[in-house]
């Protein structure tokens, strides 16, 4: 396996290697391509001899396989008896070890699978990918329980392009042990389906169908499964319900995520393997597995990264927790411009580099130099590391996807980064660009811009109406320049999160009249310094796309009929109501039926003295913060206490007294229901 991992990088590097030769032959006029056709034909050459070169090691590894004894599993259909019994063993043994959070699950299943009716029944597991159905399914089929009770047993691995012949030929392989091999090869798929239920009428059996995908595929095998009423049982996995549903109206089995103890307790067994976590790294370990949102095969992945050389950390030059001779990502700490400019850099595979800690080197011509090395770059982070260049040898680095200034040096875009054509993700937030040129519209495969401040897109040249521009986040820009032309003819339609930030009340009326138009927008960011803007005070509801979920208001001071305007978006889920964004003279007010989907409500800095909340209003929020309100001296504690959907509220920096009272009270009513902190804490 490693060596075919290894093999499969390379054969990587060689695509990749013909695809900048194509990309930088594309590019060069028509004068360049003759003079540089030589150049171009041997890198080709040398391409081809490098596939040569893979194709041997390729065969060499399948002359192994046959020396070794060494079944391949090939395709889609193929079950577990392709695999040679040692390898079977090891990976149940593998599965099995590390199976965390599914005993209940594991106990309720098996007692549908042994118990209950005699006619045959069905045992469906649904849930998304990678949350574990396929590791609780192989837990239940292995039982030695399960074993015993059922006369023959059949694991098929059917996925998303199935054949049906395939499928069938799995199930047969594993119940009929001593069936012709070759003879079942020349046979039709309607003589293998006469042939399975001829063999299961009257064997108690069990199936487990794993990874369907379409309910379309049960029809064409169910005719295939007698029901002899003797407690024979068809178990699937699928990530639709409606398979499951096509299969039996019996309702299907919802797998759930992992909790966070068990996520941990997944990943503490597949790094330290039964040992102890140092107590240093623990926070930091639960901190990453708390990302993977208890998606366990998340979780293996992040434990199956040092030992599979999915990353190597370097913290000096010469240091290395990888063993890879050429490891395809780079986490650089501290030591980010140093170890890319040193003798012992070799970055001719990598595809990510990302600098962590505090290096505030600057990063020169020479460092850019030796980064043009790694042509086959995808990811490029350089931390807080100085740059206040981007030179022309930049260029070369034509492959990059995602690239990153968290330094604030910058102050203008750099005449390499347009040519960076494939470019993905480009992130300046740290920046000190006022605005961008009109070369920005050259990177068509931009997905996520990432600006700071009143940063002004110029206008768009003619010719990308024609191309159009493929932006899913942009935030921060300013409601000026060329945006309020981009909202209106469409070019930002496939934005999904949008932050403007401005100081110019003609911009603002330009544009918001138009955001509406922006029908996949999700998220809006709105940033003002108008004191006196009635297009900001006075928000019509009539402005928003039906889609959106998330608004944060900084500095807008809202009146109240703005308030009412936000109240009935229909699936508002997320408001942040941020430094002064409700204007400091209104009785700021909630009223009845107001806010119907709303799950988390930010007041952060507001200089409002009361907050009225009425009856029948935010009935699913879930998570309330209120920090720094200095003036803040009476909220409807009473009706916030009745809401029953509320699991976490922080009230940080009180400083009116009888706010003080009244947060006392709520705490003395909710008690344990809610997890809330207040800080400073309060005298009982």
């Amino acid at each position: 396996m490693s060596q075919i991992k290894d093999v499969a990088q390379e054969a990587e590097d060689a695509i990749d290697d013909f695809m900048l030769a194509v990309e930088k032959q594309k590019r060069r006029n028509v004068v360049g391509k003759f003079f540089r056709s030589i150049d171009h034909a041997a890198k080709l050459h040398n391409v081809a001899k490098k596939i040569d070169a893979i194709n041997a090691t390729i065969t060499e590894i399948y002359k192994n396989v046959q020396v070794y004894g060494i079944e391949m599993k090939e395709g889609s259909g193929k079950d577990l008896h392709r695999e040679s019994s040692s390898v079977v063993r090891s990976r149940r043994r593998d599965v099995e070890e590390d199976v965390v959070g599914f005993e209940d699950e594991a106990d309720t299943l098996m007692t549908k699978l042994i118990s209950g009716t005699l006619h045959l029944d069905f045992v469906s597991i649904v849930g998304m990918g990678g949350l574990g159905k396929t590791t609780l399914a192989r837990k239940i089929y292995n039982d030695p329980a399960v074993n015993d009770h059922f006369h023959c047993r059949a694991w098929v691995f059917v996925s998303e392009e199935y054949d049906t012949r395939e499928v069938l030929l799995g199930i047969i392989r594993s119940v009929m042990a001593a069936a012709d091999l070759e003879s079942l090869e020349k046979k039709k798929v309607q003589e293998l389906k006469d042939m399975l239920y001829k063999y299961l009428k009257g064997q108690r059996y069990l199936v487990v169908m794993d990874d369907i995908w379409k309910p379309g595929m049960w029809d064409e095998v169910k005719a295939c499964f007698p029901d002899s009423e003797n407690g024979s049982r068809i178990m699937i996995t699928s990530r639709k319900k409606e398979v499951a549903v096509a299969v039996s109206p019996a309702s299907p089995h919802f797998l759930r995520p992992l909790t966070d103890e068990e996520g941990w307790e997944l990943f503490s067994k597949k790094v330290f393997r039964r040992e102890d976590c140092p107590r240093d790294l623990e926070n930091l370990g639960r901190n990453f597995v708390s990302k993977c949102r208890g998606l366990p095969l998340s979780i293996v992945v992040l434990a199956e990264a040092q030992r599979d050389n999915f990353l190597d950390t370097r913290f000096e030059i010469g240091s290395s927790s990888s063993s890879h001779s050429h490891p395809r990502r780079l986490s650089l700490h501290g030591c980010g411009p140093r170890f890319i400019s040193s003798k012992v850099s070799d970055i001719t595979h990598v595809r990510s580099i990302q600098c962590f800690g505090r290096d505030s080197r600057r990063v020169g011509k020479t460092h850019w130099k030796s980064l043009s090395e790694g042509k086959l770059l995808r990811v490029l982070d350089f931390g807080s590391s100085i740059i206040d260049e981007v030179p022309d040898v930049a260029e070369e680095l034509i492959l990059l996807r995602y690239l990153r200034f968290a330094h604030g040096s910058l102050n203008f875009l750099p005449n390499a980064i347009p040519n960076f054509r494939r470019l993905q993700t480009l992130d300046m937030r740290a920046s000190r660009l006022t605005t961008l040129p009109v070369e920005i519209y050259k990177l068509h495969e931009l997905r996520h811009l990432y600006l700071s401040g009143s940063v002004k897109l110029p206008e768009p040249p003619a010719k990308l109406l024609e191309k159009g521009w493929k932006l899913q986040i942009l935030s921060t820009i300013a409601p000026g320049g060329g945006t309020p032309t981009l909202v209106k003819i469409g070019i930002l339609d496939s934005v999904t999160r949008l932050g403007l930030c401005g100081n110019q009340g003609d911009s603002w009326e330009r544009v918001l009249p138009d955001v509406h138009k922006l029908l996949n927008l999700e998220s809006l960011k709105i940033i003002s310094s108008i004191h006196n803007d009635s297009c900001l005070h006075n928000l019509d509801p009539k402005m928003f796309p039906a889609n959106l979920t998330k608004i944060t208001l900084i500095h807008t001071r809202l009146l109240s009929s703005a308030v009412d305007a936000l109240g009935g978006l229909p699936h508002l889920r997320i408001l942040k109501l941020l430094k002064d964004s409700v204007d400091p003279y209104i009785d700021l007010t909630f009223n009845e039926g107001s806010f119907p989907t709303l799950r988390v409500l930010y007041m952060v800095e507001l200089r409002i003295t009361s907050w009225n909340v009425d009856n029948n209003t935010m009935p699913h929020l879930h998570r309330l913060v209120i920090r720094d309100c200095k003036y803040l001296g009476s909220i409807s504690w009473q009706a916030l206490a009745a809401l029953s959907d509320v699991k976490y509220v922080d009230v940080i920096w009180l400083y009116h007294p009888n706010l003080k009272d009244q947060i006392r009270l709520l705490q003395a009513v909710v008690k344990d229901r809610w997890r809330m902190i207040v800080y400073p804490p309060l005298e009982t």
